[in-house]
């Protein structure tokens, strides 16, 4: 026995716990949300969490029973301020523990309290952990004897022994299933920070490459301007003999340097067509990748989104915000699209065609 339980009653309770708890979850989540999901960690209905907190709960009691001399009473026994008072502080040492172990293990808050007063470091709060302390009571002097008729005062050992080893399997099978979706969750979070990097490598260079082509054109009709200015006051100092030889040459440097502009525009444009093509070509990547992200409905990162709306990462937090944007313009379409947008270079296409408009127009 360990601290007045058995390992058969820690197995049930355990498990039949973490199934409760995964209930509390739901109902608290659709009452605040409005909508059903599958809340927990893992994908079956099972929140380890409270499994941990109920038996941390039930062996302190135990103890505390033993030192006051009352061994052989039941933990529903126990006065309601002391129930009330243990499961506060372990329910919340619990979480605290399991917040940080997420956060270590998988770079990510599965649940944040740092908007909520009396915090600490966002993993527990005060207001929580109340909550904690009256559900405690509530389980222990309600719950605890209910869960004990069911299944270990009713259920042969031989038998449920067989029971547990079948639910114990598919709990480890759902953890290891649920680990790789998380792991494969920062992989694809990486591929899709490492291709918004391209992107705006891509949108940097054209910015620069349009930009300094637009320059070099503006420079270049500048020197025009000023070469037709000198050209003029020449024509005007010289003779008339000499009238025929200064057009001739003002008339060269002129189709020169629109030889020159036009080289510069075309230089330009070549590079923003190019630069249009790879961008797009990032565009459609990020398209895959965040379908891959948001495809399963029922599993993997989808899921988790769905389940913790306060899930945040420490290293891609605006990507899990992005993609809760995505998934809220399924439910309306007509929102912007935080993933699709190349308006990038429709703008500059648009900008330039603008211009050659208003430049036929001034001819």
């Amino acid at each position: 026995m360990i601290a007045g339980m058995t390992y058969y009653e820690i197995c049930w309770f355990f498990l039949l716990y973490s199934a409760l708890g995964w209930v509390v979850e739901v109902v608290y989540c659709t009452l605040v949300s409005g909508k059903i999901k599958n809340r927990g960690f893992l994908n079956g209905p099972v929140c380890p969490v409270y499994g941990f907190g109920m038996l941390a709960l039930l062996a302190c009691l135990h103890l505390v029973m033993d030192g006051v001399g009352e061994g052989g009473a039941r933990v529903e026994d126990a006065g309601g301020f002391v129930v009330f008072l243990g499961a506060m502080v372990l329910a919340s040492t619990v979480e605290l523990i399991a917040g940080r172990l997420l956060d270590v293990l998988f770079h990510a808050r599965w649940w944040d309290y740092r908007m909520r007063p009396f915090n600490l470091n966002g993993y527990i709060c005060l207001q929580f952990s109340i909550l904690w302390g009256l559900g405690g009571v509530f389980v222990i002097k309600l719950v605890h004897p209910t869960v004990e008729a069911v299944s270990t005062d009713r259920i042969p050992e031989r038998y449920g022994w067989i029971f547990l080893a079948f639910f114990y399997a598919v709990y480890m099978a759902d953890f290891i299933v649920t680990v790789l979706e998380v792991r494969g969750m920062n992989r694809y979070l990486k591929e899709l920070d490492e291709v918004q990097a391209r992107m705006h490598v891509f949108s940097d260079a054209m910015s620069e490459k349009i930009g300094g082509g637009a320059l070099k054109t503006q420079n270049v009709i500048a020197e025009g301007r000023i070469q037709g200015a000198l050209a003029r006051a020449e024509l005007r100092d010289k003779a008339a003999e000499k009238r025929e030889e200064i057009l001739d040459r003002a008339r060269e440097t002129r189709e020169g340097l629109g030889e020159k502009a036009q080289a510069a525009a075309d230089r330009a444009r070549r590079a923003r067509d190019l630069g249009r093509e790879n961008y797009k070509k990032a565009v459609e990547q990020r398209r895959r990748i965040t379908k891959k992200i948001l495809g399963p409905r029922f599993f993997g990162t989808r899921r988790l989104l769905e389940a913790f709306p306060d899930l945040s990462h420490r290293d891609y937090d605006e990507y899990i915000a992005l993609l809760r944007m995505a998934l809220d313009r399924e439910e309306d379409p007509s929102s912007e699209d935080p993933f699709m947008d190349d308006s990038f270079f429709e703008d500059t296409h648009e900008t330039d065609q603008s211009s050659r408009n208003a430049r036929h127009n001034r001819k």
